[in-house]
């Protein structure tokens, strides 16, 4: 968080029943995380201006591509995902992704991979 606090405004989230995040209120699924990822990234990109970038780590790396469908997000680097056979990662991204790296965008090609 430091390294990357030194260049932008950067912010590390709990996710529900997460870290310093208060326990489940009851049923808790993917969507919701999504949906408060989403959220969170439409706050930040609205209160300082411009597009969001998401580094996410093993499960938040699907929860972070499903996000950026939603929210205004420049990019997406992902650390370590986990292998759900990619079946929750959005088809517009996923879609965008395999265009970035056919075109040779290595930028995006290396945070999807």
């Amino acid at each position: 968080m430091q390294e990357l606090a030194s260049s932008r405004t950067a912010f590390a989230p709990d996710r529900r029943g997460h870290g310093s995040s208060s326990p489940y209120d009851g049923p808790h699924s993917f969507a919701d995380d999504v949906t408060d990822l989403a959220g969170f990234t439409q706050h930040v990109a609205e209160e300082f201006g411009g597009a969001v970038e998401l580094v996410a780590h093993s499960a938040g790396c699907h929860i972070a591509l499903a996000a950026a469908a939603l929210a205004p997000v420049e990019r997406v680097v992902l650390w370590e995902p986990p292998d759900f056979n990619a079946a929750r990662v959005s088809p517009v991204v996923w879609r965008k992704l395999e265009t970035a790296a056919a075109s040779g965008h290595r930028r995006l090609w290396c945070a999807c991979c």
